[in-house]
Parts: structure tokens; sequence; C-alpha cells
């Protein structure tokens, strides 16, 4: 199996990754929630996103972005079913 490739400078996901890395939960929910400004379907970060606030002790919120996440699955999995 393959390892993805390392994200690029201009990948948004930078900071909230050092952050995860370095342990920061804060850090990488603001930088998260940025990132997401900038790649609103991005179901990795959204993912991300929803573990982050768990490890916050923030259940509800990690619900809310799940839900999210998983509408924007079902968005993607129909858009690429129509290509078939």
């Amino acid at each position: 199996m393959s390892e993805s490739p390392p994200p690029s400078d201009d990948d948004h996901s930078v900071p909230a990754i050092r952050a995860l890395q370095e342990g920061n939960p804060e850090e990488a929910k603001t930088a998260l929630e940025e990132a997401l400004q900038h790649e609103p379907h991005r179901l990795d970060l959204i993912h991300a996103l929803a573990v982050t606030f768990l490890r916050l002790g923030r259940p509800q919120e990690a619900l809310e972005v799940t839900v999210r996440g998983e509408s924007f699955a079902r968005v993607q999995a129909d858009a690429t079913a129509d290509l078939m």
C-alpha cells in the first residue's frame, strides 16, 4: 500500500495537521475551521474536526460536524454514481 503524498504548501490543512501532531486540539480546532472555510467539502477535514471536538469533550459539536460530513459524503457518492 502506498503512502499519501505530503500536503502541499498551499494546502489549508497544514496548520491543523501540525497542531494535531503536536497534541494541541484547541489550536487544531481553530485551524480546521479555517481550512473548512476554504474547502468546505473535504471529508478528511470534517472527520478531523469531529474527532477534535471529541478530544475537547464537546460531543454535541462532534455529532453536528459528523452529520454535516455525512450529508456531503452522500452528495459526493451520488455524483460519483452518475459518472458510471
